[in-house]
């Protein structure tokens, strides 16, 4: 019981002495039509017959695997009105958090490839298991690094190979919402364009790996995914300023309750706060050394049981 309270503790205060590395980078002008927007995703939906909005929740690799298969029925599906086409294809968003993000990232960047490479580079692979080797190396916790950052490393290497926003935008994917959580505010962040634009910053050359991290980090264990308010920019944001009613109703309805989250999120300084003080920073590491040394020393301490075969 002792070890596992100092384990706690451990991971508590390792948890909030490190620092997040920040990959957002400012807006440019040169933007524009190439937006990871929710808004330019509606003017390129597909003409099909149907509009398919598929939302995956968070439950672990349980969840992965269950977003997963839901997209290989629909695949499996032929279209009622084109023998030549599948549900999947009529498709237009994928919305999803924590497990759920996997799958859909994955879809979004390799396509039909998912049902080849998904079931091997990720749900029957130990990830779990690699990602607690990393968790319980003491080097770790007294390094500048966290687990995040650890975490999206891996997988960058595993999974996404370096793809930002930009990649997502294949021809013939659907609209891919990444959704985390801001710890600050208690709210909902998406990651789109709509939402970068409160942080003056581009989307488009952001990793998929970080915001998959960010939709699944379990706080205190990992340490927050940390994003810059570059606050520079003049930018009319359409959650804000433009006049629901002039919107299509697709866009209208779905923006309606969107709207809500970003007025409270730009109500806020929209500043992260992280442990940045030298003092803190020593006074944390210190005490995570000395919470090491009493673990250890608990450990090895204590009695060792002799146990006898018994006839």
């Amino acid at each position: 019981m002792r070890i596992l309270l100092l384990t706690l503790c451990l991971s508590v205060i390792s948890g909030c002495t490190t620092y997040s590395a920040v990959d957002n980078v400012p807006i440019t002008d040169t933007m524009g039509k190439k937006a990871y927007s929710f808004e330019n995703s509606v003017k390129m939906l597909n003409d099909g017959e149907y509009t398919i909005v598929v939302a995956m929740s968070g439950g672990g690799t349980r969840a992965a695997a269950l977003s997963y298969g839901v997209l290989k029925a629909l695949h499996e599906q032929t279209h009622p009105l084109t023998e030549s086409r599948n549900l999947l294809d009529e498709v237009d968003v994928m919305s999803a958090v924590s497990g759920g993000s996997f799958t859909a990232a994955y879809y979004g960047l390799y396509g039909e490839q998912l049902f080849t490479d998904f079931e091997d580079d990720f749900l029957y692979y130990d990830v779990g298991g690699d990602l607690t080797s990393h968790f319980f190396n003491p080097l770790l916790w007294f390094s500048s690094q966290g687990l995040t950052e650890k975490a999206v490393d891996y997988y960058q290497d595993r999974l996404f190979e370096g793809a930002t926003f930009a990649d997502l935008q294949r021809e013939g994917s659907p609209l891919v919402i990444l959704n985390a959580s801001d710890l600050g505010n208690g709210v909902r962040f998406s990651f789109l364009q709509e939402y970068f634009d409160l942080l003056c910053s581009d989307l488009l050359d952001y990793p998929v790996a970080n915001a998959v991290t960010a939709s699944s980090a379990v706080p205190v264990l990992f340490n927050p995914v940390v994003l810059e308010n570059y606050g520079t920019c003049a930018i009319d944001n359409h959650f804000l300023m433009r006049d629901l009613a002039t919107l299509p109703p697709m866009t209208r309805a779905t923006l309606r309750g969107w709207r809500v989250t970003v007025t409270k999120r730009n109500a806020s300084t929209f500043t992260w706060w992280t442990v940045g003080s030298p003092t803190i920073w020593v006074c944390c590491r210190c005490m995570t050394l000395l919470i090491w040394a009493m673990a250890t020393w608990s450990f090895w301490s204590k009695p060792k049981s002799r146990f006898y075969p018994t006839m």
